[in-house]
């Protein structure tokens, strides 16, 4: 079972990544270094976990890699789109659409994967469709379209006007022959 993040207030989301990307990277994301930023009642400690489930921090609290390219204003969107649909994805897996559809629709698909009650559950879904706005799918999609399209198998059409035979050996040996040039 999957233990989706939340936050009581998702007013503060879009305030908490903007001061992410302004502020010094810590060596480690601590309680302390949170309130520093600002965000110091306890609900806001949700956001530790959160960093931690989108993979910007590792187990210890240290910032990764992508935390780095997290706090570059021109991949922000994509990077945290690439997050969403990685800790997301068994959601994506149920619907690719999963953002565009309803919230009732998402509470169930979030239950099937999840065994918290439906209060935490709302938040959690409430969550991810504030993620959902503010990430970027476009360049993934684009991407994905790009991989399906050169993976697509060619479609060939062949017309062939044979002349009038009764020797079915001849269109025997003639479909085989084009079996083995198109294997």
């Amino acid at each position: 079972m999957i233990n989706f993040p939340t936050l009581q207030s998702l007013d503060k989301l879009e305030v908490f990544f903007k001061i992410i990307r302004s502020a010094s990277i810590p060596p480690k994301f601590t309680y302390r270094y949170l309130a520093k930023l600002g965000f110091a009642s306890s609900n806001d400690r949700n956001f530790i976990s959160l960093l931690r489930k989108l993979g910007f921090i590792d187990n210890k609290n240290v910032p990764t890699q992508k935390y780095s390219l997290l706090r570059d204003i021109t991949l922000f969107k994509e990077i945290l789109g690439q997050q969403v649909l990685f800790f997301y994805k068994d959601i994506f897996e149920i619907d690719t659409n999963a953002l565009f559809v309803p919230e009732d629709v998402l509470l169930g698909y979030f239950g099937r994967l999840s065994s918290q009650d439906s209060k935490f559950l709302k938040n959690a879904v409430s969550l991810f469709l504030k993620l959902g706005t503010l990430a970027s799918f476009e360049v993934l999609a684009q991407k994905k379209h790009i991989k399906e399209v050169s993976i697509s198998k060619p479609k060939i059409n062949l017309n062939i006007t044979l002349p009038t035979t009764t020797d079915e050996k001849v269109y025997e040996s003639l479909f085989r022959h084009l079996k083995k040039l198109l294997r």
